[in-house]
């Protein structure tokens, strides 16, 4: 109780009368960390879509960044499961940092003030990409974090107000890119080659639950319509 997976082992008698028990537990093993493994997604899509996506009503502010970073912590530290001796009953530790990479760089971006967000976001000198599948320091991104503070952050609804059209473009490009943590971390075995982690991870993947993810209010607020609430 209180983490992902659980107990691997297998009483004795399982492994009684040739590998059968064994050939059972590891069939097992590899149908919990498949179930594990799509929460852990469905988790941290829904997380990516409040965070960025959660329209004019949701709001956040850099004082809210510490313990939103205690959350990333929390939910990669349940979903590795580490018990008291350090043994691993929940996924790779690797495979959990790589798919959650992304979250924590959003929540890194939440602790930046006002000020330098869209200091950067106007910088034509930093190159910034307007968008990218992995890399959370987008313009999009900027643009999405100093939106989900407009409605307390007086320097925040300014930019919005003064910046309008250009946040509109930016974002208009960010929402014809669907934002998959599926694809972005399985998709071709992607996490396998980044990692190097071996052949479970691929297989399991390819079984892994095809949850449906959504964000409290039903679907995610294109962050280009946001624009228009300021």
């Amino acid at each position: 109780a209180g983490a992902a997976g659980g107990e691997r082992k297998r009483p004795r008698e399982e492994e009684a009368g040739g590998g059968g028990g064994a050939q059972l537990e590891a069939d097992n093993s590899e149908l919990r960390d498949a179930a594990v493994r799509g929460v852990l997604v469905a988790v941290v899509q829904a997380l990516e879509r409040i965070l960025l996506d959660g329209g004019p009503r949701r709001v956040f502010v850099p004082g809210d960044a510490p313990s939103l970073l205690e959350d990333v912590q929390l939910l990669r530290e349940f979903f590795v499961a580490r018990d008291a001796e350090g043994t691993v009953h929940g996924l790779a530790e690797e495979e959990v940092d790589l798919v959650s990479e992304r979250l924590l760089g959003i929540v890194r971006l939440m602790h930046l003030p006002t000020g330098e967000l869209t200091a950067r976001f106007v910088d034509e000198a930093e190159r910034l990409p307007d968008t990218d599948e992995r890399d959370p320091f987008t313009r999009a991104n900027l643009g999405r974090v100093v939106l989900h503070r407009a409605a307390a952050d007086p320097a925040a609804k300014a930019f919005v107000a003064s910046h309008r059209a250009w946040l509109q473009r930016v974002l208009q490009r960010q929402d014809a890119k669907p934002e998959s943590v599926r694809e972005r971390c399985y998709s071709g075995n992607m996490l396998l080659q980044r990692s190097g982690s071996g052949a479970t991870v691929a297989a399991a993947t390819s079984s892994s639950p095809q949850l449906k993810v959504t964000t409290p209010e039903a679907e995610r607020t294109p962050s280009s319509e946001v624009t228009q609430s300021f």
